[in-house]
């Protein structure tokens, strides 16, 4: 079982868009992946939307801390990609729009 987490726009579920700010997208998703099985955990805010520096780092340690081992994104910064580096989270860019076809991105 792997956690993933992916930075949104927005709060709609499935249809939520995926946010293009990794550290300053104002909500994560939390998924659970198993054998090509994807389960939508929760959506959380993002408490570090308004931090001046550090917000990816600072972002990647707190998404830690729900287990997340792995983040898909369509955007990274380099600082923010170390950061990820360090923690052991693996980072996948992708180009999606919705939280949907990330999830059918993870099932294949």
């Amino acid at each position: 079982m792997t956690r993933v987490a992916v930075p949104l726009d927005e709060n709609r579920g499935l249809d939520s868009k995926v946010s293009s700010r990794f550290a300053r997208a104002p909500y994560f998703a939390i998924l659970e992946v198993e054998n090509g099985n994807v389960k939508l955990l929760d959506v959380v805010s993002n408490p570090h939307t308004n931090l001046p520096h550090g917000a990816g780092a600072a972002a990647l340690q707190w998404l830690a801390g729900y287990g997340v081992r792995k983040v898909v994104t369509t955007m990274i910064g380099p600082r923010a990609s170390e950061a990820a580096r360090l923690l052991g989270i693996e980072v996948v860019k992708v180009q999606v729009s919705s939280l949907r076809e990330v999830i059918e991105l993870l099932k294949k």
